[in-house]
């Protein structure tokens, strides 16, 4: 009986080490997450930038979205003065099923670098093996254009988390022939 006493004793302190030991890993020995991106920042050579909240709400026809399962609307911000090179798409986000959005850069929803962009949007319908499709898109290529979008976004630091946009689709004919700067298909 003694030997089974010592072997639950055994077991239990051993127990007792590992835990510890994964917990004390598991920490980075007091290590935060702002520094431990700070550290994997530096191995790059690269340095953390100034970061401002940009989220909202996008609204169709003065409704949230009304998008089936296999359909995602995104927001994307286009800097004119920086614009996308190739086929690189600008800095996007998908909507929830509300119509929130809300851009990361470092952490969730931590926000964009601030500067002044022109705010696209657009429908796309998503296949798990295609990924997302082509042009025209469901909200009929009326926002996805750099060039003609009335909608602007000056973000400042700290950023909010309020902004609002509403497109108007319904009773609205499609651009069948969207300019060369629009955002016409995102890979996956």
């Amino acid at each position: 009986m003694r030997a089974l006493h010592t072997e639950v004793w055994d077991w239990k302190i051993g127990c007792c080490l590992v835990v510890c030991s994964l917990l004390a890993v598991g920490c980075g020995g007091g290590t935060t997450a702002d520094q431990a991106l700070d550290s994997r920042l530096a191995e790059t050579g690269s340095k953390r930038q100034a970061i401002a909240k940009f989220s909202g709400t996008v609204t169709i026809d003065h409704a949230p979205p009304s998008l089936k399962p296999d359909e995602l609307l995104m927001v994307m911000l286009y800097d004119p003065k920086n614009p996308p090179q190739g086929k690189r798409p600008p800095a996007s986000v998908s909507c929830d099923r509300q119509g929130h959005f809300e851009f990361s850069t470092y952490t969730r929803g931590d926000g964009v670098a601030p500067g002044a962009y022109k705010v696209l949007f657009a429908a796309f319908k998503v296949s798990p093996l295609r990924g997302f499709s082509t042009s025209p898109d469901l909200l009929k290529n009326l926002y996805n254009d750099p060039d003609t979008s009335k909608f602007e976004a000056e973000i400042t630091e700290p950023g909010k988390s309020d902004w609002a946009f509403d497109l108007e689709v319904s009773g609205r004919e499609a651009n069948a022939a969207p300019g060369p700067h629009a955002i016409t298909r995102l890979v996956k």
